[in-house]
C-alpha cells in the first residue's frame, strides 16, 4: 500500500523507507510496524492456547467458583462485542 505524501513539506526522514522510482510516495512497511505484527501475532497465538486452560485452572488451583468464571468469562465476550464497533471506527478514522 503507497501513500501519496506530495502535499507533504519535505522534512529529513531519520528512518529507513522505501521510495518508489518517482519518489512521491512511501511505504508503509516499516520496521516499527513489522515489529508491532510479530507481536501481535505471538501473543495473539499465545492467547489461543493458554485461554481453553485457564479457567479450568482457576477453579482447581485458585479456590473460584465455577459461576465466577462463568461471569467472568460471559463478562470477556460481551465486552469484545460491546467494544469492536467503537474500536473499529477509531481505527479507520486514526488510520484511513
Amino acid at each position: 500500500m503507497k501513500v501519496d505524501y506530495s502535499a507533504v513539506e519535505e522534512v529529513d526522514i531519520t528512518r529507513t523507507e522505501e521510495r518508489n522510482s518517482s519518489g512521491d510516495a512511501m511505504s508503509l512497511i516499516t520496521p516499527a510496524l513489522l515489529i508491532f505484527l510479530v507481536y501481535t501475532a505471538m501473543r495473539t497465538m499465545v492467547m489461543q492456547m493458554i485461554s481453553p486452560f485457564m479457567p479450568i485452572f482457576m477453579v482447581d488451583e485458585k479456590d473460584f467458583i465455577v459461576d465466577q468464571m462463568d461471569l467472568i468469562y460471559s463478562s470477556l465476550s460481551i465486552s469484545g462485542l460491546i467494544s469492536a464497533p467503537p474500536r473499529g471506527r477509531l481505527l479507520f478514522e486514526v488510520w484511513l
